[in-house]
């Protein structure tokens, strides 16, 4: 082939591929933005967003990032997952790429993560899994930002029975626990998938990168078979986490069928939810319905303290502090509740001696930490330490 024919075939095939983005228009909160079916598989144009949501985009030569009050996650040309803090949060169908200097991302990405569950306004914050720390902070009162209400809504399920603790969706918290603690078989399925060094993993990251997975490639294409309503499904392309997201609704929605006339009655009259009047009918055996308003609260109130003390289990980040130590909860209580930081990033010192400095400094801190104009005569009370307007403070307040 002389040099004019391969230009032109190479000209022809840029053609072809600038041919094949087939725009359509679709509305996000009632403005426009547009998919692109390139090479049979939709995508859209990542700028987009900017025009439609509160999410600010910065390109990079071969990484995008998105930003959104305080949550971040970034996007690679050379990987099909979806980065938080450097932790796989997330997998797309189709590696993204640039084309004309635009990023285009897979649609599933708007659909699954950004709409999550229908939202008509794209957000992070709607498939975005959090921190145990973020949620601990957020729960205990110590962020009051934008970010920690955003993702408390995200993450609190409704209550019942008029209980005001919060009732915390796990399914959205990032598991840190390294995969090596764990059974061998993950790491091996791990090493299957061509991962390297995949004992440094965290379960989520294993349980995203796994669910990326067909089910033809897990080998579990016969598990469409067992399952008439998934006939018409293709094994190549249902991924793992689809299918156990169909399994989940698929079991609630048989429990809600369940329910009898006079069950549906009584989680109406007492205010319970469905989630958590399921939990009630395995706690209670399914005789729930003759229990007490003090019983079923009590039962609720367990409910919810279980995922709140396996949150703290997954936050502490004391290695002097242990689950079976007497004072764990009280000690991730004044962590999170920003009343008391510790002597390092990783030290607690529960045994050490505890001095008026920061005996002060906590009782500030309760106080809100208010603004005080007082002259001190301390002489051994710097002017620039942590605990000088806590000293300050209470020096005015006697």
């Amino acid at each position: 082939m002389n040099m004019k024919c391969r230009f032109f075939t190479i000209f022809l095939m840029l053609c072809l591929l600038l041919c094949s983005v087939v725009p359509s228009a679709f509305a996000v909160d009632g403005k426009m933005t547009t998919r692109h079916d390139i090479k049979g598989t939709e995508y859209f144009c990542i700028s987009e967003l900017e025009s439609v949501s509160n999410i600010t985009v910065t390109e990079q030569e071969d990484t995008i990032c998105l930003a959104e009050d305080g949550l971040e996650v970034c996007l690679s040309a050379n990987s099909r997952y979806v980065f938080r803090n450097g932790c796989v949060v997330a997998a797309l169908n189709s590696q993204p790429f640039v084309l004309n200097g635009k990023w285009y991302v897979s649609i599933d990405f708007l659909d699954n993560f950004l709409c999550k569950d229908g939202a008509e306004k794209p957000s992070l914050f709607h498939g975005s899994v959090y921190f145990a720390s973020e949620v601990l902070n957020a729960v205990c009162g110590a962020g009051n930002d934008s970010f920690s209400q955003k993702l408390l809504n995200e993450v609190s399920l409704p209550t019942s029975m008029g209980i005001s603790e919060p009732h915390i969706n796990m399914d959205r918290i990032f598991i840190t626990t390294p995969l090596s603690e764990y059974s061998s078989a993950l790491i091996s399925e791990m090493k299957r998938l061509g991962i390297e060094n995949p004992e440094q993993l965290a379960y989520s990251e294993y349980a995203v990168i796994s669910g990326a997975q067909t089910l033809e490639s897990a080998g579990m294409s016969d598990l469409l078979d067992k399952s008439p309503e998934l006939s018409a499904y293709d094994p190549t392309i249902m991924t793992v986490a689809e299918y156990s997201e169909w399994q989940r609704k698929e079991a609630d929605a048989q429990f809600e069928e369940s329910l009898s006339a006079e069950a549906k009655q009584f989680a109406e009259a007492k205010e319970i939810s469905i989630s958590d009047l399921k939990y009630l009918n395995r706690y209670f055996y399914g005789s729930y319905i003759e229990k007490d308003d003090e019983e079923l609260r009590g039962a609720l109130m367990e409910y919810y303290e279980v995922d709140v003390g396996y949150l703290r289990s997954l936050a502490n980040p004391f290695i002097d502090i242990q689950e079976n130590d007497w004072f764990f909860d009280d000690v991730i209580s004044v962590r999170f509740g920003g009343l008391m930081n510790g002597t390092s990033d990783n030290l607690f010192s529960p045994y050490a001696t505890t001095t008026r400095g920061m005996v002060v400094t906590v009782l500030y801190r309760l106080e809100g930490e208010p603004a005080v104009n007082y002259s001190m005569s301390f002489d051994d009370v710097d002017n620039d330490t942590w605990y000088t307007e806590a000293v300050r403070w209470a020096a005015r307040k006697k």
